[in-house]
């Protein structure tokens, strides 16, 4: 039975035999190492190890048999993830098996993580093959362009960081990587493991989860799975999404977003999908996270902000140390026109009481330079200006000791007259309200237009402040 016949190998199955046909330009030193690591006891039960004798020495050609000028390695058969089934996916132990893979010592001398070189020669075919007859001209555009955006090691370019590139990555992480072993009798008896060590190596870990969270940012992986995904991560020591300000040589970070904007906060659309508390539950834990997160860092946090910074974006920039805005920058609250409350603790953090209070009512926005007006942003620059900006800030800051800047930040959070944790939390509670009383799924599907109210009684005073005049047409309302 064939299991898989592309250019990068073939993989057949003979019974509880799997044979595996590597690249013809498999590295023969390289793929020893590889080999001896799935070998390894230190891997035992995290990567299914091959059959027969035992590896030859790292960097001896022999390491595997060769037909018609091919590596051809044995391997035990196990039962893969049932595609047809995609709930019962195993997220949360390929997150373990992971943490544990990143967490292992290399037992000798290991080549490079092959996963940022692949891709830059997926890059490079599709440049050259140009948009399929009938395509869209723009996707490729678009992949591009995000290409661009990946810091060089994840190009293929350069290396990474060295605090970063020293870990044992799987470099091709996808659900098609995990079967579980043994299987007897046709069943599964045995625990998942990590398959096919091709483009094992060392690297940055965080590439092994780029794929599950490009899923997740495109909508494919619900918010609840991904959560469950990183917690049990985390939980087994995963070292990919540890806190930046954990990193000694760290003393400031930047928070930055590509694309239109910033952040605008919650899946609307997705939680109108779900029938069931998950998504809601899983969407306010992540936003409690997230803001916690930015809050908690061991060192100062300079925003970046462009475009939107509706909802969720609010929590995130609140939160921060410092902003930095583009001049296109606008900031919100639309909760109350999605069904939705929380955030105002971080929105009080950028604007007067009553100005926020009359914002969070309204659900209108306002503009970067009127936050700079307010004393909350930094300062308002051009768009292709953004990040040089940031970062020299981020600069002037990082020029402190790093021990005293640390020191620094816990002082200032701890004389924090409002305890953005406990008071998030507070507002979130009357999110569930909403929810369990129908009330917000009836605004969410109304896109915040009561149909029931055919009449709204306005007050009006002759004087307007400069931040909400009538003529100030970039505050509309966010819906």
């Amino acid at each position: 039975e064939v299991l898989a016949d592309r250019p990068d190998g073939t993989v057949v199955r003979s019974g509880p035999v799997v044979a595996k046909a590597h690249a013809p330009d498999a590295d023969p030193s390289d793929l020893a190492a590889r080999l001896a690591l799935a070998a390894s006891p230190r891997t035992a039960g995290i990567l299914l190890p091959p059959l027969g004798a035992p590896p030859a020495p790292p960097g001896d050609a022999r390491a595997a048999r060769t037909v018609e000028g091919r590596a051809v390695t044995l391997w035990p058969y196990g039962r893969p993830v049932d595609p047809a089934d995609p709930d019962a996916a195993p997220w949360e132990e390929a997150a373990v098996l992971l943490a544990r893979l990143h967490r292992t010592r290399p037992p000798h001398p290991f080549p490079p993580m092959r996963g940022p070189a692949k891709a830059a020669r997926a890059v490079a075919r599709m440049r050259a093959a140009g948009p399929p007859p009938g395509g869209d001209p723009d996707a490729g555009r678009t992949v591009l362009a995000a290409w661009r955006s990946l810091p060089g090691w994840a190009r293929g370019e350069a290396p990474a960081p060295a605090h970063r590139a020293g870990f044992l990555c799987h470099g091709d992480l996808h659900l098609g990587q995990l079967v579980r072993h043994p299987v007897r009798d046709g069943t599964p008896d045995g625990p998942w493991l990590l398959i096919d060590v091709d483009d094992a190596g060392l690297g940055d870990p965080a590439w092994d989860l780029a794929r599950p969270a490009a899923w997740y940012a495109a909508g494919l992986l619900g918010t609840g799975v991904w959560l469950r995904f990183l917690d049990a991560y985390r939980a087994e020591g995963g070292p990919a999404v540890r806190a930046a300000g954990a990193d000694p040589s760290v003393r400031c970070v930047v928070l930055t977003a590509e694309g239109r904007g910033f952040n605008a906060g919650v899946d609307i659309k997705e939680m109108q999908r779900a029938d069931g508390p998950e998504a809601l539950i899983g969407a306010n834990r992540g936003c409690y996270e997230a803001f916690a997160a930015v809050y908690e860092c061991e060192v100062p946090v300079v925003a970046a902000v462009h475009g939107f910074c509706l909802g969720g974006g609010i929590g995130l920039a609140g939160n921060a140390d410092a902003i930095v805005a583009a001049d296109d920058a606008t900031f919100g609250l639309p909760e109350l026109d999605r069904g939705a409350l929380g955030a105002a603790t971080h929105l009080a953090r950028l604007v007067p009481q009553h100005l926020m209070r009359t914002l969070y009512y309204t659900s209108r926005t306002v503009t970067a330079h009127e936050l700079h007006r307010h004393g909350s942003v930094w300062s308002v620059v051009p768009r292709d200006r953004l990040t040089g900006a940031a970062l020299a800030l981020a600069r002037e800051i990082a020029a402190k000791d790093g021990y005293l800047i640390r020191l620094a930040k816990a002082a200032i959070n701890g004389i924090d007259p409002v305890d953005v944790r406990r008071s998030y939390r507070f507002e979130q509670g009357f999110t569930f309200e909403a929810n369990l009383s129908g009330v917000a799924g009836r605004v969410r599907d109304t896109f915040g237009t009561d149909p029931a109210s055919d009449s709204t009684s306005h007050s009006h005073s002759d004087s307007h402040s400069d931040s909400h005049s009538d003529s100030d047409s970039d505050k509309e309302r966010q819906t």
